[in-house]
């Protein structure tokens, strides 16, 4: 069997959608079947140096990265190239007979899935990896736009058409259950990366550093303000915040705002460090040397609570860092017992429970474990296998 998947995203575009999409691709690789993972070409570069030193990831004999020059804006209106690419290469192997599994996000390619999955039914499995729900606009607690009812529209058309519908969250999966009872439908998180389990000396030496870590945007849904509000609290205990991601201008509004206010003592270092966005490489090798527990203060609304399987939370279990999350259903499908669980319309008490978890060396020690033990259960590899048995 050979794997497809298809990205419509540039190479190197920062941000986790890329990325997610390369490590799916991968752990397909590493089950040992030829994947070829298509993606937009972006600035000219060396794929293989970018795999490792961009990604943070090893080259795989079976993984080969197809990047696809964009068309002209009239070539492009008809279809992407990167998905005429990809739908061509699989159509000609199955031809051949070969097996093929396509998978994708890209809800504007499922209408032409469903059609060469008409074609080749015997040899193909098409799957469509839900990252949002259109299927079914009511409760949606945003303006309802043009673009939503057109996704509408391709979702009841052609998901129950397709081989298999795979969501990211339970809840997700719940809707599109009622929405589409007749698609075929599997919920899985996203994966964590694998490390070697950590040894009590090590989790200890983390704990001692005291350094809670945010990646993600700042904006206030995701809960960022109310942190950089309360920096005399982190100061007061000696906790330093790492907020990684955000733009330049955003950094420097926060940091503005932190020296007008003069909450903090001057005697003594900021305990909030801004961090521009950084490639997934960068941003994995600050966690292992920096972090101490990561942080997910998501507010309580329509996509969090249902849609979202937070990256920074698989980011955090992927080094085996305890994890304070809003208690939201998609924190604890992810989190399980690796989390500290506080509602999300209460973010003041974040913290406190950090400092209480920091400064409990046992209760430390056990979430770190537990971590470890999560980040195993949702490892990318197992998660491919998983795919692999349901759709046979």
């Amino acid at each position: 069997m050979k794997i497809v998947w298809a990205n419509r995203s540039e190479w190197k575009k920062p941000g986790p959608i890329v990325y997610i999409g390369l490590l799916n691709a991968l752990s397909f690789a590493r089950l040992g079947h030829e994947s070829h993972f298509f993606i937009s070409e972006g600035p000219a570069s060396d794929t293989s140096r970018d795999l490792e030193d961009f990604y943070g990831l090893e080259n795989n004999e079976n993984l080969h990265i197809h990047r696809i020059p964009k068309g002209s804006k009239i070539a492009e209106l008809p279809g992407r190239n990167i998905y005429r690419q990809a739908l061509t290469f699989s159509r000609n192997e199955l031809k051949k007979g070969t097996e093929i599994t396509f998978l994708t996000r890209e809800l504007g390619l499922v209408g032409l899935l469903s059609r060469l999955q008409k074609q080749f039914p015997k040899n193909l499995r098409t799957i469509y990896e839900a990252h949002d729900f259109h299927a079914d606009l009511n409760g949606r607690d945003q303006k309802i736009k043009f673009t939503d009812h057109r996704k509408r529209l391709n979702e009841r058309l052609f998901l129950p058409r397709l081989s298999g519908l795979l969501c990211i969250t339970p809840p997700q999966a719940a809707l599109y259950q009622q929405a589409l009872p007749k698609t075929n439908t599997l919920a899985l998180p996203l994966g964590c990366l694998d490390h070697a389990p950590s040894d009590d000396k090590a989790i200890e030496i983390r704990r001692q550093r005291r350094t809670v870590v945010y990646v993600g945007h700042l904006h206030r849904y995701k809960g960022v303000h109310d942190l950089i509000d309360q920096a005399h609290f982190f100061q007061q205990h000696q906790i330093k915040l790492h907020l990684l991601g955000g733009e330049p201008q955003q950094i420097r509004k926060f940091e503005k705002k932190l020296k007008s206010k003069q909450v903090l003592n001057p005697e003594r270092p900021s305990p909030i460090h801004f961090f521009p966005a950084m490639p997934p490489a960068q941003l994995h090798q600050h966690l292992e040397k920096y972090a101490s527990l990561g942080i997910v203060p998501l507010q309580d609304s329509y996509y969090n609570r249902a849609l979202t399987c937070p990256v920074k939370a698989l980011d955090s279990l992927s080094h085996h860092l305890p994890v304070i999350a809003s208690d939201l259903p998609t924190t604890r499908a992810v989190l399980a017992d690796a989390g500290i669980y506080l509602p999300a319309d209460q973010p003041s008490q974040l913290p406190l429970a950090a400092k209480d978890l920091i400064d409990d060396a046992h209760r430390y020690q056990q979430l770190s474990k537990n971590a470890a033990r999560r980040a195993n259960e949702l490892c990318w590899k197992k998660r491919a296998q998983a795919i692999l048995d349901w759709i046979r």
